[in-house]
């Protein structure tokens, strides 16, 4: 969806523009320069890693050798099988911090038709928003205040639309059949760095708070040669009854089978089945 929205944005309101103004400016240039602040903000923020959801990805699919060569080193890992309930459970039971969602595969043209239509809905929107700032809040159509509230509701849009974007992936996928664990709403990092690492947060709604103090609490680095990198550790212990069923031994993987049987009883997990791949590799 990104940059690709912005495109979208600009192109739609060439064929049908409409009266539109922004710091002094109006028309096309008015919302081109609006397109690029947000653009080099969207920018910042992707690059920098701030805005994140913390994607958790599940595969229907239990056995499929496309998956063990792209996600399990090419066949010599494991797969998990993680039970569908206790992950609902888990999510209903965050108060609304998290979200399970079936991943929605679109063909490239059914990708350009949803940036398309979210553009028009955008536009839309802009296109009485400023009267309505000037009616409802300012009182002034001059005002750097009306201009920073056009710009803020125009970030909200957007952001609106790039958390959407998570449902979707290209159609070259559809055979994983894919499940995404997410945040509802996306947890700024610069805010956990601002309040540190406590129990107390301020944000913009008690939703914010909430995955604020979620994510203080489960929050977790992963060193590697050149990057540090953050994730949310959701560890087992959480959910009422062990949620791994199974255990799936890669293709190309030698642990056999008494080993892992024994390894597995003595953490605990004495109700996970041992399984191996079918897949034929060559």
């Amino acid at each position: 969806m990104f940059p690709d929205i912005f495109f979208q944005i600009k192109e739609l309101y060439m064929q049908k523009p409409f009266k539109f103004k922004y710091k002094g400016m109006i028309g096309g240039e008015a919302l081109e320069e609006l397109i690029i602040e947000e653009y080099q903000y969207w920018s910042h923020i992707f690059n920098e890693g701030s805005f994140s959801n913390y994607v958790l990805c599940f595969s229907e699919e239990v056995d499929s050798l496309g998956q063990w060569v792209g996600y399990a080193d090419n066949g010599k890992g494991c797969c998990l099988g993680i039970s569908f309930d206790e992950i609902k459970n888990y999510c209903m039971d965050s108060n609304g911090v998290l979200k399970l969602e079936k991943v929605i595969y679109l063909e490239d043209e059914g990708i350009r038709k949803l940036t398309s239509d979210n553009a028009k809905m955008i536009l839309s929107e802009l296109k009485g928003l400023r009267k309505w700032i000037v009616k409802e809040i300012t009182s002034d159509d001059n005002c750097d205040d009306t201009d920073g509230l056009l710009r803020f509701n125009f970030c909200g849009m957007l952001e609106n639309v790039f958390l959407d974007s998570l449902l979707y992936k290209s159609y070259a996928f559809h055979s994983e059949r894919e499940w995404r664990l997410f945040f509802a709403t996306p947890p700024r990092k610069e805010r956990l760095n601002t309040y540190g690492l406590k129990d107390t947060f301020t944000g913009k709604n008690d939703l914010e708070k909430r995955t604020l103090r979620f994510l203080c609490s489960k929050i977790d680095f992963q060193p590697t040669e050149t990057d540090l990198i953050s994730f949310c550790a959701i560890p087992f212990s959480d959910f009422e009854t062990n949620p791994v069923k199974s255990l799936w031994i890669g293709p190309k993987n030698n642990i056999n089978e008494s080993d892992i049987d024994l390894y597995l009883k003595l953490n605990g997990y004495n109700e996970t089945v041992v399984r191996f791949s079918t897949i034929t590799y060559h």
